[in-house]
């Protein structure tokens, strides 16, 4: 007899679970494209000049401690997170948008949840996420007892966004609804809205009365740069909109393990955003005290020093640039083999996942035969590839493709 008798078995994240089986693959050729984190071109994890710097500069700062913040984070990092997203806006300028540094983006989500659950339960009827999407979405907000339903994103048959069913489904939801959308590097195909889709999506969700929070894992990642990657977020700032962002400087920054992100909820007056603050601070007391100070000071560090920020938003540049250079090199060995399939269409996908035209008995193939480890919805992430297994991705793909029954 125990105290425990009773726990249901839980199963673990299956993205780590495919990792895990390629820690464990004893192959010389095996090829690791599943999970998210940036590896340089000999393969490696790559941390910028900057962070480094940012990290030097700190461990000399005689004025740094490690004590506790309070439950806002560090001090100044809630002020620079917003200028770096938001950018001189008029809610920046008037001091109407409520941020809390996070334990990154997951962490966000889940302080996010928690808080529309506590004050907004019976008022959100539904929270709308992409279909597909990163799943952590769907499992964090069905965690705290919300409805959540999928609305068309992505079309197997074409390869591209399905603007007018999510408008039409926009369009039948009911009001007050919450609705998830990825502002840019879409999660995980890698296919984004246009500008003027996004001005239609803004229409759509102003005439319903729906909330928006923006998940920003990728800022920098999509198209190089950090401002054009936020033009989502800043249109709908710019629109009037009160909406909420989870921010992460996981990936743009390399700090993955630090676990820095924030919660930011733009209000349309500054009482409000206090209100909203207190509340937010409320759920950060409750649930750890204060965020890690480490990643926040980095992150304060890099972005109130021009020199560092130039620096670093020159390195993700050149980072961006070789996600995308092995994205055509993918795209051109496909064709060059002439492999069936719409390959074309993963040039017009973004960021660090490209979602490949494959079923899942082809990516188990994959995975079993040629001991290339994918998801089994065809994400891979173009991070993985480099001038030494490009080559070798592109023939067993091809292989596969020919040889492994696309219905199945």
């Amino acid at each position: 007899m125990t105290f425990f008798e009773g726990l249901q078995e839980k199963k673990a994240n299956f993205i780590w679970r495919i990792h895990e089986q390629f820690l464990n693959d004893t192959s010389n050729q095996k090829v690791d494209l599943t999970v998210g984190a940036y590896r340089d071109n000999n393969g490696k994890p790559y941390v910028f000049k900057a962070i480094k710097n940012a990290e030097h500069q700190i461990l000399n700062d005689e004025k740094i401690f490690k004590e506790y913040t309070g439950p806002e984070g560090v001090p100044l990092f809630d002020e620079l997170a917003q200028k770096f997203l938001f950018g001189d806006c008029i809610s920046y300028r008037e001091g109407r948008i409520a941020t809390v540094q996070s334990i990154a983006g997951t962490g966000s989500l889940k302080l996010c949840a928690d808080f529309l659950k506590a004050n907004f339960y019976n008022k959100i009827k539904k929270v709308y996420i992409s279909d597909p999407t990163w799943i952590p979405h769907r499992i964090i907000f069905e965690a705290a007892g919300f409805l959540v339903e999928d609305y068309p994103y992505y079309s197997k048959e074409t390869a591209t966004v399905m603007i007018n069913e999510m408008i039409e489904k926009f369009y039948a939801a009911d009001n007050n609804s919450l609705v998830i959308l990825h502002p840019c590097a879409h999660n995980p195909t890698g296919l984004d809205l246009t500008e003027f889709e996004w001005k239609q999506i803004a229409q759509t969700i102003k005439e319903k009365n729906l909330m928006v929070l923006f998940d920003i894992a990728y800022q920098g990642f999509a198209s190089g740069s950090t401002d054009e990657d936020a033009w989502p977020v800043r249109y709908f700032e710019k629109m009037g909109f009160e909406f909420l962002v989870t921010q992460s400087f996981s990936k743009n920054m390399g700090l993955y393990g630090e676990r820095i992100g924030a919660l930011h909820m733009v209000c349309n007056d500054t009482k409000t955003k206090d209100l909203v603050l207190q509340n937010i601070n409320h759920f950060v007391s409750l649930a750890y005290t204060a965020p890690p100070i480490h990643g926040g000071y980095i992150v304060k560090t890099v972005l109130e020093n021009p020199e560092m920020t130039s620096s670093w938003k020159a390195e993700l540049k050149t980072v961006a640039e070789r996600m995308k250079e092995m994205r055509h090199s993918f795209v051109r060995g496909m064709m060059a083999h002439g492999t069936p399939g719409n390959w074309d269409a993963v040039l017009e996908q973004k960021g660090m996942f490209s979602y490949l035209p494959l079923t899942e008995s082809q990516c188990y193939h994959l995975i079993q035969h040629w001991h290339i480890y994918l998801l089994p919805n065809g994400r891979i992430s173009i991070a993985g590839l480099n001038s030494t297994n490009i080559q070798y991705v592109i023939d067993a793909v091809d292989d596969t493709v020919r040889n492994v029954n696309s219905g199945s």
